[in-house]
């Protein structure tokens, strides 16, 4: 189950090839706050990555899991086009 976060600011959505197919989707990223605690209050970047299906934006786990822990927009489209690249 995705994890919720309350407040955030989106830092870029873009349009994208998601695997390198020319299936077309969207990429998010978003910076969120942890809670409170000794742990709060520290930012975080969570990427989402969505493909048209014909109907509908489908979340694609499996390219956001690859995608997950990048620190920025320019590592995540870095590590985006060496997905492509192995394809």
């Amino acid at each position: 189950m995705r994890k919720r976060w309350a407040g955030g600011e989106t830092d870029e959505f873009t349009p994208a090839d998601i695997d390198g197919a020319g299936k077309q989707g969207v990429i998010v990223l978003a910076e969120f706050m942890t809670g409170i605690g000794p742990e709060g209050a520290k930012p975080f970047l969570e990427t989402l990555v969505y493909a048209w299906n014909g109907s509908k934006f489908a979340h694609v786990k499996d390219v956001e899991k690859k995608l997950e822990d990048a620190k920025n927009a320019d590592e995540v489209h870095a590590r985006l086009a060496a997905l492509k690249k192995r394809q």
